[in-house]
């Protein structure tokens, strides 16, 4: 630029050609300030679209999180619990857990190659660095994740192991109730059954099923019936037993003996 202004500082070209010569560089400038205005705004663009994505991400494993420790009840604020419905739902995030934590990592490699100057040193870049900071830490926030998810799957095994042990005594005290029925034990078919009952119950306590508490109760219901209905039966069968023999001694001048089977009806 000195060069050229020397050169024409006596002619009579060099005040128009000094003007020429500063709209192009003007010009220039107007171009490189677009462009780096543009590069910029493209940066804090992509910093939100990422950032927004990667919001989308993180609520989809906070609000999965939340439901499976909801499931689970371990502070017993639901009436019932879910312990496997929790890890069917943690399981089921599990299985595209890696895919995303890749993608944030993709966001996180594009917004780190960003040109220093422009854009990295650059204070107008603020959706930028805000949205580069978010996906960093929730990379970390996912990686923590993982290891909660796990605790809490663990957690929910021990409670459908313990809920299926009960269930299989439930079911082993239900069998020896019949089993004592067919006997005519009546006692020890209801000791039996009562039991079954509170073997069912403790396991339902546990991991809540529907179909089984309705088949439990009317398992439960009908054997109750049936034992009562049976120790009825042999109860009038005895009655009506003692009652002839009675009738029969006093017929017969027994009178003691006649009123011994009467006691005994």
């Amino acid at each position: 630029k000195t060069d050229y202004e020397d050169f024409f500082a006596d002619t009579t070209l060099s005040t128009e050609a000094k003007a020429i010569y500063n709209d192009y560089l003007a010009f220039l400038d107007n171009i490189i300030n677009t462009s780096l205005t543009s590069q910029l705004n493209q940066w804090n663009l992509i910093g939100k679209k990422y950032g927004e994505s990667t919001n989308t991400i993180l609520a989809k494993y906070q609000n999965s999180l939340t439901e499976a420790t909801k499931l689970l009840n371990e502070d017993k604020s639901q009436l019932f619990s879910y312990p496997q419905q929790s890890i069917d739902l943690l399981q089921k995030e599990l299985l595209s857990f890696n895919s995303d934590l890749n993608t944030l990592s993709e966001y996180l490699l594009t917004l780190s190659s960003a040109p220093n100057t422009e854009v990295k040193n650059n204070s107008q870049a603020a959706e930028y660095h805000k949205n580069l900071l978010f996906i960093q830490n929730t990379i970390n926030s996912l990686n923590t994740y993982q290891l909660d998810c796990n605790k809490i799957i663990a957690k929910a095994q021990n409670q459908v192991l313990q809920s299926q042990r009960l269930k299989n005594e439930a079911d082993l005290r239900y069998e020896q109730a019949l089993e004592a029925l067919k006997q005519k034990n009546f006692q020890q078919a209801k000791d039996f059954l009562q039991r079954a009952s509170t073997r069912y119950t403790e396991s339902l306590a546990i991991q809540e099923s529907e179909t089984i508490r309705k088949e439990s109760d009317e398992l439960l219901y009908k054997l109750g019936a049936e034992i009562t209905r049976s120790e009825n039966s042999i109860v009038v069968q005895d009655v009506r037993k003692y009652t002839n023999q009675a009738r029969q001694e006093y017929y017969n001048g027994n009178f003691e003996k006649a009123e011994n089977f009467l006691t005994l009806a």
